[in-house]
């Protein structure tokens, strides 16, 4: 499929999308809101990080205690590695939901550019635009039957046939 063609084919998609172009904004926002709710996520990170802390705490006061009172090593040696494997496994949920929450909210400004975007569009595109394409499409699939599908960022897909 050369590239006027699917230029002719994304204004024809584009086309057809925008003609629900405010319904397709206020799913956005909602989409959007729904990536923002970061009050479980954030109590969840805090709930995690006071674990770390603990167990650092009770990690630093049994070296302490080893090493300042007479004590069977093979025990104190169980204690320690229960308490850092508990510290490792603490230490590494944190790290997930830090992670999710640095995604979510990359996701929301992703959403925030979409929604801005699709706000200042035309309902009918004319000719091709390279910003729109860019801005808006996430990828095109073509299949050998001709077809094209194209996916655009807030997950709509339009097929048009060539």
């Amino acid at each position: 499929m050369d590239t006027e063609t699917v230029q002719r084919l994304f204004i024809q998609a584009y086309n057809r999308m925008m003609e629900n172009q405010e319904q397709i904004i206020k799913d956005c926002e909602t989409m959007r809101r729904a990536l923002t709710e970061f009050a479980a996520l954030d109590a969840e990170i805090e709930r995690q990080l006071e674990e770390t802390q603990v167990v650092a705490e009770l990690v630093k006061v049994a070296v302490k205690e080893n090493a300042s009172t007479a004590q069977s090593q093979e025990a104190y040696l169980k204690k320690y590695e229960a308490l850092t494997g508990r510290y490792e496994k603490a230490a590494a949920e944190l790290e997930r939901l830090q992670n999710l929450r640095t995604t979510q909210s990359q996701r929301d400004k992703a959403m925030s550019l979409y929604i801005r975007t699709l706000k200042k569009q035309p309902v009918v595109l004319r000719e091709w635009s390279d910003i729109i394409w860019t801005v808006m499409v996430e990828k095109a699939i073509v299949p050998r039957n001709g077809e094209i599908t194209f996916v655009f960022k807030n997950g709509t897909e339009v097929k048009i046939g060539a």
